[in-house]
């Protein structure tokens, strides 16, 4: 159980007294930051972060077994190297009780009978937030839309576009060896309708919107095509839209006046009108699958396989970036909140222009982000991560990352996963796509969360 902890402002005021270097002090303070010590091997799985702040408050939490059990707060001094705090328990100061020695990479406690524990605190990539972080008392509490459109389809594409999500699913018939699919509009993503076409739904590969016309590209015996409509509701699949002759088409992007696509053994395409395609010539992927673009800040990026990413200020002309991210893994890419954020893995990078990029694991408190990364959506000041396992984790900034307790998309039967594919953002709602026509959603007020202007990550 979570203890209360009161810091009475006498305290505060005499250690704000005695804090009259703590300005000259600030900037060579070399304890800000966070902390973390962890013992797997312990019964309990304990973790302990230790975080010190400039303002000379410091924050402890301790987690048992995943369950943040005990939290303490204070006000802390430093000289040389040896910490200094005071922090009240069951109302009684615990002033010196134990110090905190700074070695290099590493603190260690200090009792002040002179003994060093071997219990060394590390400096962690995760920030744990004082209790007015904005995350620190929310849950994302997803609901499934109840009429789901798609039956026991897999749901593997969705965007939200001029007042609409469209979704595409498919399923595949191991009998026939054909696809039988489907696509579905809603403007709230609760109640959804049917999309209505000429001819039979294909394989719906991506979906995008340009120049008042909405593609969608699909595949038929490993030919890429596309298809198209005017209002995202009455879609023609033309016999004659090929794009690829023997490739697949894995993405489509709008952007700068130009839709382009790409697909396997490097292969481009671009076109004015969505009808007339015209091959890049280069697109310096040489014969390695191309697996998204995105478009954004008057660039376009494109990732693929064996960790390659390109980027294109006219979507024709491309400039291989050089160094691979996450060596030879593949990549994906979205565009959100004025960043492109791509991922492999449980791994992410941003970047702003598409050539300068930082990158991160993803962590949640002291454990990996595990799985494959699904979809990553923005709104109303918040990140949202699905993965292929069906876990959901959010964040206010990507530093500090919080799990959903319930996504919808755990299963209790053994051996079975739940993935997401994919997560978007619209009419104030997150909504999520999977297997067996699921669709959740969760409405996120506006006024919950204040957006980050900035990324800011932190070592």
């Amino acid at each position: 159980m979570k203890k209360l902890v009161y810091l009475f402002v006498p305290i505060v005021l005499f250690f704000s007294c005695n804090l009259g270097d703590e300005n000259k002090q600030i900037q060579s303070n070399p304890f800000l930051g966070t902390w973390t010590f962890h013992n797997e091997s312990a019964s309990n799985n304990l973790t302990v972060w230790l975080s010190f702040y400039s303002d000379g408050t410091f924050n402890y939490i301790s987690d048992y077994n995943n369950d943040y059990s005990s939290e303490l707060n204070g006000i802390y001094t430093y000289d040389e190297n040896e910490l200094n705090f005071i922090y009240i328990y069951n109302n009684r100061n615990y002033d010196e009780f134990q110090r905190y020695k700074f070695y290099e990479t590493y603190l260690r406690i200090w009792n002040t009978n002179g003994y060093i524990s071997g219990e060394n605190y590390t400096k962690s990539e995760t920030t744990i937030p004082k209790k007015n972080d904005p995350l620190y008392n929310i849950d994302i509490s997803w609901s499934i839309v109840q009429n789901s459109p798609f039956d026991d389809l897999t749901v593997n594409q969705i965007i939200f576009v001029n007042g609409k999500f469209i979704a595409s699913a498919y399923k595949y018939n191991e009998t026939t060896e054909n696809y039988s699919s489907k696509m579905a509009y809603s403007t709230d993503g609760i109640e959804w309708n049917i999309c209505q076409s000429s001819n039979e739904f294909p394989m719906i590969v991506d979906i995008c919107y340009g120049n008042n016309i909405y593609l969608a590209s699909y595949f038929n015996d490993f030919k890429g095509y596309i298809g198209y409509s005017y209002d995202g509701i009455n879609w023609i699949f033309p016999n004659n839209g090929i794009i690829f002759e023997s490739e697949t088409i894995s993405s489509i992007i709008f952007g700068e006046d130009v839709f382009v696509v790409c697909g396997s053994y490097g292969k481009m395409a671009y076109s004015y009108n969505g009808m007339d395609w015209y091959l890049v010539d280069d697109s310096v992927f040489g014969n390695e699958s191309i697996f998204n673009i995105a478009y954004g800040n008057n660039m376009f990026v494109a990732t693929g396989q064996i960790g390659k990413i390109a980027y294109s200020v006219d979507g024709i002309n491309w400039i291989l970036l050089q160094e691979l991210l996450y060596g030879k893994g593949t990549i994906d890419i979205v565009f959100t909140n004025n960043y492109f954020i791509i991922w492999s893995g449980n791994k992410i990078a941003y970047s702003t222009n598409g050539y300068e990029w930082e990158k991160k694991d993803i962590k949640i408190a002291n454990n990996s982000f595990s799985s494959w990364i699904g979809g990553i959506a923005f709104g109303n000041g918040l990140y949202v991560i699905g993965n292929n396992v069906g876990d959901i984790i959010f964040s206010n900034d990507l530093i500090y990352w919080k799990k959903v307790s319930d996504s919808k998309f755990g299963t209790n039967e053994p051996g079975r996963i739940d993935p997401i594919n994919d997560i978007v953002f619209g009419s104030n709602k997150f909504v999520a796509i999977g297997y067996n026509g699921k669709i959740v959603y969760w409405t996120c007020s506006a006024t919950r969360l204040v957006a980050s202007q900035v990324l800011h990550f932190s070592d």
